[in-house]
């Protein structure tokens, strides 16, 4: 009888114990765990390893002894420890979304679930239009006008439409026109002649190139190489005059013809939000610098 109270009295003890260490024990495993708020308004629960200038690191709370992970700066809002403290990232006005994923730091790969840099048919149909104006030929497309003036008769303008290939590397397609002036005069008294040329020249070019972005960032600096298929149309005229007699020939003609040039320009992105921003570079083809805008079709 005494054995069976004693007995008794131990279960109950057990269970009383157990009752009052569960939630002790839960709450050990809650204090212990750091949240991370994205800008995108998703939580993240783990155990924060590092803060640093560019990256937050930390582990998964459900894999504590797993891979760290790394998020860019940028993507992170807020951190709230374990010990009741909480530092702001980076401050949020509004609603912001990102498109960029985390980081596994031992493989350095995009989550491929949730990865669209290789989604072909998504890339295509959010790409990014470029409008720019361009400045400065550095070469001509005419032989024998060494001696010959040269000015742009208006800025050369250009489109392009560009689509990511992968994180880092995008290809597109690209249409411009410019229109560039030519002149040439020399009177020769020995002579008796004045001469007078002028060349009028337009350009429509179709291109295609690739191009390398050096950082994935809201400042995206980058190297291009493409190739442009350009239709050259000119017009010159010509004016001779007999100084001694008073008399001028005058000449007319035009060309037309194909040709092909490799592009290879150095510039950089600036994105101002995540649908709008302005680029510039410089390199060869109708223009020496080009500056615009782009538009993200996010």
């Amino acid at each position: 009888m005494c054995w069976n109270k004693l007995k008794s009295t131990v279960v109950a003890l057990l269970i009383a114990l157990s009752a009052f260490t569960a939630p002790a024990q839960e709450k050990d495993s809650i204090s212990t765990t750091d949240v991370i708020i994205r800008v995108d308004g998703s939580i993240i629960y783990g155990k924060v390893i590092e803060v640093s200038q560019n990256e937050v690191k930390y582990r998964k709370n459900d894999i504590p002894d797993g891979p760290e992970i790394t998020l860019p700066r940028e993507q992170v809002y807020v951190i709230s420890y374990s010990n009741n403290t909480k530092q702001v990232i980076t401050p949020v006005f509004g609603k912001r979304k990102l498109d960029e994923e985390a980081f596994d730091a031992n493989s350095m790969e995009i989550d491929e679930n949730n990865d669209t840099t290789k989604n072909l048919k998504y890339n295509i149909a959010h790409g990014d239009v470029r409008v720019g104006m361009g400045f400065s030929r550095a070469y001509s497309s005419f032989k024998g006008v060494d001696d010959f003036s040269k000015e742009a008769s208006a800025p050369s303008l250009f489109a392009a439409y560009q689509i990511r290939y992968n994180r880092f590397l995008k290809v597109g397609v690209n249409l411009g026109y410019a229109s560039f002036n030519y002149g040439y005069n020399r009177t020769s008294k020995y002579d008796g002649i004045a001469i007078s040329q002028s060349i009028e020249e337009s350009i429509v070019n179709l291109g295609i190139y690739a191009r390398y972005d050096l950082i994935d960032r809201f400042v995206k600096p980058y190297v291009l190489a493409g190739l442009n298929f350009n239709y050259n149309s000119a017009t010159m005229k010509g004016d001779v005059e007999f100084l001694d007699e008073g008399k001028h020939v005058l000449t007319t003609s035009g060309i037309n013809g194909f040709k092909n040039d490799v592009v290879v320009r150095v510039g950089v992105d600036f994105m101002i939000s995540k649908s709008f921003g302005l680029y510039s570079d410089v390199g060869t083809g109708t223009s020496l610098i080009q500056i615009g805008a782009i538009f993200s079709l996010k």
